[in-house]
């Protein structure tokens, strides 16, 4: 089962680099094996401090607290993004000029 969860993880967690690679592909162009490197590099050692201040952060914060916390972050991303689309379109009604 840990297997399985951490496939599970990999996968997600590289979905965005597979649709960056994928639409480099279709435009014929390459990526250097050392900017590949890099970005691998990067993005592991990020995936990891990220995990390790996890793990710190379970023993100062409670799973309620933490569910709490990740539910007012979602919710507020939620808000914003409702409020940023109605901007959005209130400023191309001022930008398209009536015919």
């Amino acid at each position: 089962m840990t297997f399985l969860l951490a496939l599970l993880f990999s996968l997600s967690s590289n979905l965005d680099n597979f649709v960056i690679g994928f639409s480099y592909g279709v435009k014929h162009k390459q990526i250097s094996l050392l900017s590949n490197t890099i970005i691998a590099t990067i993005t592991a050692v990020v995936t990891y401090l990220s995990m390790i201040l996890g793990q710190w952060l379970t023993h100062l914060i409670s799973h309620q607290e933490s569910s709490d916390i990740g539910s007012i972050i979602f919710i507020g991303l939620g808000i914003w993004s409702i409020g940023n689309s109605f901007s959005n379109k209130k400023r191309l009604k001022k930008t398209i000029p009536k015919n």
